[in-house]
């Protein structure tokens, strides 16, 4: 075992302790797991600086063989940035989408695939209107909006769209700001209802939740509200708030897994890494209420959730919820739009893709963990759905 001075230091950078980039950090520190040779040094507690060309050098300069950073910068400051980061002497990886220079690798989630994940789950529920909501400062609402907006026209949808006169922080101020936000407030009463509400973070979410409890607007009745990110303030938020996980832990390992290959003079990738959103996580802000006969297929899904993996068939669902099969297949219909034995089928597929991609587990380990059994029966799954076996599909996510 290498002793603390022989290790090369990998410094981590954000402007302040949020909860990304802690659990971005995560993901780095579970690279380090597989490897005795780097050691961590925090970085997170930076000042705000002004990109010019009398900027001092970044504070890692001499102290790190290489930089993992979450740091965000306006269109103006991309030059200035990169021209900042060059005076570290050392290799970076950035994990920040809200903007791109061609000369700096950068591992980060794919907000178009976030974007299309979301759409289709407000499109299955039903919904007809839909709004996006971001701030006047953030960087990337415009690129999502315009995304977004070119999804639902295929659907057939119109998108209306406002900004937050200003950035939630997850402060306690939030709540007065919000309230007050005049524009943000004449939407949401003039908004066509139901609708449903597309925010560029949790933080952005919540701030519509209070809104629209200032205006007494039912939710998810009148306004259904999905956030991004996962983070607390979605779980503690009362009505919880539904939201698209990101794999922000996947994004730490992968960038560290690049900075190791840089560090070893290895290329740097001519475009970014994406990696793509991991579920939709349902609470309250989006749960529409059901007709007590569909509670059946609640009773249903957390059975399947709890199971698939398993290897429970539809069969042994009905046998132990005491459901009638011909009731549940038509409910389920219904309700989510697919049958019971498609639901088991999507959530072992996902969790056999997380595993293929995440984790160096052997086939015959992914197949027994997934519900599968065998190899055999894994890969002409596979083959049937995704056109490509495990081993095509675990080197293709892997080269992405």
């Amino acid at each position: 075992m290498k002793n603390r001075a022989e290790k090369r230091i990998i410094g981590f950078s954000s402007m302040a302790w949020q909860e990304m980039a802690n659990r971005r950090m995560e993901g780095v520190l579970r690279y380090f797991e597989n490897s005795d040779e780097f050691v961590l040094r925090d970085f997170r507690f930076m000042r705000a600086f002004q990109l010019d060309n009398t900027s001092p050098p970044p504070p890692w300069t001499g102290k790190a063989d290489g930089i993992i950073a979450c740091l965000g910068a306006y269109k103006d400051e991309i030059d200035a940035m990169h021209r900042w980061f060059g005076l570290g002497g050392v290799p970076v990886v950035s994990l920040t989408n809200e903007w791109r220079h061609p000369k700096i690798p950068i591992v980060c989630t794919d907000n178009n695939a976030l974007m299309r994940t979301a759409m289709e789950y407000l499109i299955r529920q039903g919904h007809e209107h839909f709004a996006f909501i971001s701030d006047t400062l953030n960087p990337r609402g415009a690129q999502q909006r315009k995304f977004l907006e070119k999804l639902l026209r295929a659907e057939g949808h119109e998108l209306l769209s406002c900004d937050l006169a200003q950035r939630p922080r997850g402060s306690v101020e939030d709540l007065d700001q919000a309230v007050k936000d005049v524009a943000m407030t004449r939407f949401l009463r003039e908004a066509p209802k139901p609708l449903a509400v597309f925010a560029v973070t949790d933080l952005h979410a919540r701030a519509v939740c209070w809104i629209c409890e200032e205006l007494e607007l039912d939710i998810p009745g009148e306004v259904a509200i999905i956030g991004t990110g996962n983070l607390t303030v979605s779980r503690s938020h009362n009505p919880t708030i539904s939201s698209v996980e990101t794999p922000h832990d996947r994004v730490g390992f992968e960038a560290m897994k690049l900075l190791h290959r840089l560090m070893d003079g290895g290329k740097a990738p001519s475009r970014a890494k994406l990696i793509p959103p991991t579920e939709i996580i349902e609470r309250e802000t989006t749960c529409i209420r059901k007709p007590p006969e569909f509670g059946d297929v609640r009773l249903a899904m957390e059975f399947i959730q709890a199971h698939a993996c398993e290897g429970v068939s539809v069969k042994e669902l009905v046998i132990n919820l005491g459901i009638n099969r011909r009731t549940l297949e038509k409910h389920f219909r219904n309700s989510i739009g697919h049958s019971p034995g498609q639901e088991i089928q999507n959530i072992r597929m996902a969790r056999a893709k997380k595993l293929l991609a995440e984790t160096d587990l052997s086939i015959i380990r992914v197949s027994q963990m997934t519900g599968f059994r065998e190899p055999t029966r894994l890969n002409r799954f596979f083959r049937k759905h995704a056109e490509m076996t495990p081993s095509e599909y675990r080197k293709q996510a892997r080269d992405e």
